[in-house]
C-alpha cells in the first residue's frame, strides 16, 4: 500500500479507504478463523460456520473421501451430562440416518472425533421458509397448503422411525432451488422430552412460540407436538405473523393460559375458510382434538388442494370383514390394478432440474444465479435444464410492478415445445446469448415450468401474450413509453383483469403439482436495484 501511495500523484483518499477496507477484511478473516473449532473433523475439512442454535453449531464442510460439500453439525462442547447427551445423540442420529425420504434431509453419518459428537448431512442450495417469508411476504393459502403436504410426508417418515422432531418451524424447513421441500435440523429430536424438562422451562426442546401448550405442563403428546408446530408454521406462512406475541417459555405458557392466541382469520381475512379450519385443528390446545397423525393432516390438506374429497379416516380399530371367495378374487384384481397404476409411473418417472445462469463478460463462461442474486443492465441471462424426458417448458418474467413477459416459448426461435430430453439443455437456444437485462427494474421474478405434457392454463396464458418477432421493437404500455422494462427480448402482455397471469399461474401450479410427478416448477427472485 505504501508503494502505491508513493506512485500516486493525485488525491489519496480513495487509496486510504481501500487500505482501511483491506485491514478490516484481514481482521474479519482472523475472527472467522477463530470461530472454527478445528480445521478438520474426521475426514471433513471445516470451511465456515453457517448457523448456531441451542443444540450446536452448523458448518459448511468438505468431505475429502467423497469429494463433496456437506453440512456438519457439532454438539456443544460445554453441557451438563455430556457423556449421556452424546450417547443419546449418536444413538438417535443413527436412527435418523436410516430415514430415506425426499422431504427429510439426508444424514450421511454420525461419529465422534476430538471429543466432539456430530453428524454430517447433505448440503442444500436454496433458502429456508423464514427467509422466503421475509423476502416475499405471506404465502397464499394454496402454496402454504402444498408446502404443508410435503412436511406431513416428512413427519410421517420421522414418526414411523419412532422419532419426534420437536422443533418444526419456518427456519427448519428448506426449499431447494429445484422446488424440493426438506425438513431439517433434528437437534431437538435427540434431546429431552416434555416430561423430563417441564421442571425447568428454559430446557424445553423447541422454539417457545411453536411449542404445543401441553409441553409447558410436562405432558408429552409425542407426534401431536409436531402437528401443533406444523399448524403454527402454516399460520405464520399465510399471515406473516405469530399466533401470539413471542417471548420466553414462561411468558408463552402464561399467554396460553390467558387465551391470547389471535385467530388466523383476524390476521388475514382473505384466507379460505377450509384452510383456516385445517390450521385451527392442527393448533388445537387439546392434543386429543388435533390431527392424530401426519397422514390425517395430509389427507385434509390434499383434499383442500382438490386431490381428495373423502372424509378423514377414522383411526378406531375395526372388526375384520368376512371375505367370500368371489370378493377375495375381486380384491386380488383390485390390488393388481393399483400396482399397475403405482409401479408403472415409477418406472417412467419424470426427473428435471433447472437453473438460471449469468453469462460472464467473456461470453464463453457463466455462473449460476441464486435466489436474491443481483443483475444489472447489460447482463445476459439464460436457463439450463436437465430433462429425463422430452418436456413442455414455459418461462415467464414478472417485474415488481406486476408486468409480465414471455421468455419461452416464443416465435422465431429454433427451439420450441416439446424440448428434447438431455443434460445442459440451454434456453432460449445455443445461438443466442440469452435474455438481456435492458435497464433498472427493481425486482424480477422468473418462473420456469417443465412438464411431461402440455400445461393447459400455461398454453392459455401464452395465447394472451404478444409475441415479439425477430427485430421487431418491444411493445410498451402507453404510460410506460419512456421506460424500458427489466429483462429484454419480450413483449408486454395485454391488460388482464384481476390477478396477474403469472400469479394466477402460480396458484394453478401449486394446485396441480400437489402429488403430481409430471410437473416441476422453479421460481427465482432476482434483484435489479434502482
Amino acid at each position: 500500500w505504501n508503494i502505491e501511495e508513493d506512485r500516486l500523484d493525485g488525491p489519496r483518499i480513495r487509496l486510504k479507504n481501500l487500505k482501511a477496507l483491506d485491514s478490516i477484511s484481514k481482521v474479519h478473516k482472523q475472527v472467522v478463523a477463530l470461530d472454527l473449532p478445528f480445521e478438520s473433523w474426521g475426514a471433513l475439512e471445516i470451511r465456515e460456520q453457517i448457523g448456531e442454535g441451542g443444540f450446536g453449531r452448523v458448518y459448511r464442510a468438505f468431505d475429502r473421501n467423497l469429494s463433496r460439500t456437506v453440512a456438519l453439525k457439532l454438539l456443544p462442547d460445554e453441557q451438563e451430562d455430556k457423556l449421556l447427551a452424546d450417547l443419546r445423540f449418536v444413538e438417535e442420529a443413527r436412527r435418523l440416518a436410516g430415514i430415506k425420504h425426499p422431504n427429510v434431509v439426508t444424514i450421511y453419518g454420525v461419529d465422534r472425533f476430538k471429543d466432539r459428537s456430530g453428524l454430517w448431512m447433505e448440503w442444500l442450495e436454496g433458502e429456508d421458509l423464514d427467509s422466503a417469508l421475509q423476502h416475499n411476504g405471506p404465502f397464499g393459502a394454496m402454496e402454504a397448503a402444498a408446502l404443508g403436504v410435503d412436511i406431513c410426508h416428512a413427519l410421517a417418515a420421522v414418526h414411523k422411525a419412532e422419532l419426534v422432531h420437536r422443533d418444526v418451524k419456518l427456519s427448519n424447513i428448506f426449499r431447494e432451488r429445484g422446488g424440493r421441500v426438506v425438513l431439517m435440523d433434528f437437534g431437538s429430536s435427540t434431546r429431552q422430552t416434555c416430561k423430563t424438562a417441564f421442571d425447568d422451562l428454559n430446557h424445553l426442546s423447541g422454539t417457545p412460540v411453536y411449542i404445543a401448550p401441553e409441553c409447558f405442563d410436562g405432558i408429552d403428546s409425542r407426534e401431536r407436538i409436531d402437528i401443533y408446530s406444523l399448524g403454527v408454521t402454516l399460520y405464520c406462512l399465510s399471515s406473516g405473523k405469530y399466533p401470539m406475541e413471542p417471548g420466553t417459555p414462561d411468558e408463552i405458557r402464561q399467554r396460553h393460559r390467558d387465551g391470547e392466541l389471535v385467530p388466523l382469520l383476524d390476521q388475514n381475512p382473505e384466507l379460505p375458510t377450509r384452510f383456516i379450519e385445517i390450521v385451527n385443528k392442527a393448533m388445537h390446545t387439546d392434543p386429543a382434538q388435533r390431527y392424530q397423525s401426519a397422514g390425517e393432516m395430509e389427507h385434509d390438506l390434499t383434499g383442500y388442494l382438490g386431490n381428495a374429497h373423502m372424509p378423514a379416516p377414522n383411526h378406531r380399530p375395526k372388526t375384520a370383514p368376512k371375505w367370500f371367495p368371489a370378493l377375495a378374487a375381486a380384491a386380488v384384481l383390485a390390488i393388481a390394478a393399483v400396482a399397475l397404476f403405482v409401479i408403472l409411473p415409477m418406472l417412467n418417472r419424470f426427473d428435471a432440474n433447472a437453473e438460471l445462469r449469468l453469462r460472464n463478460d467473456d461470453r464463453r463462461t457463466s455462473e449460476r444465479l441464486e435466489q436474491g442474486s443481483v443483475v444489472h443492465p447489460g447482463d445476459s441471462i439464460f436457463a439450463e435444464l436437465d430433462l429425463s424426458h422430452k418436456a413442455y417448458v414455459y418461462i415467464l418474467n414478472q417485474d415488481r410492478r406486476g408486468r409480465q413477459y414471455l421468455l419461452f416459448p416464443v416465435e422465431g426461435l429454433e427451439k420450441t415445445n416439446p424440448v428434447p430430453a438431455g443434460e445442459d439443455v440451454r434456453l432460449p437456444e445455443d445461438s443466442i446469448d440469452g435474455w438481456d437485462v435492458d435497464t433498472i427494474g427493481g425486482e424480477e421474478t422468473i418462473l420456469i415450468i417443465a412438464s411431461k405434457f402440455p400445461v393447459t392454463f400455461a398454453e392459455d396464458l401464452i395465447a394472451r401474450l404478444d409475441q415479439p418477432g425477430n427485430g421487431r421493437p418491444i411493445k410498451l404500455h402507453e404510460d410506460m413509453a419512456t421506460r424500458l422494462r427489466g429483462i429484454g427480448g419480450l413483449s408486454v402482455p395485454k391488460p388482464n383483469k384481476g390477478d396477474s397471469p403469472v400469479d394466477s399461474m402460480k396458484s394453478q401450479l401449486f394446485l396441480q403439482t400437489a402429488g403430481n410427478d409430471g410437473i416441476r416448477v422453479w421460481e427465482y427472485k432476482l434483484r435489479n436495484p434502482e
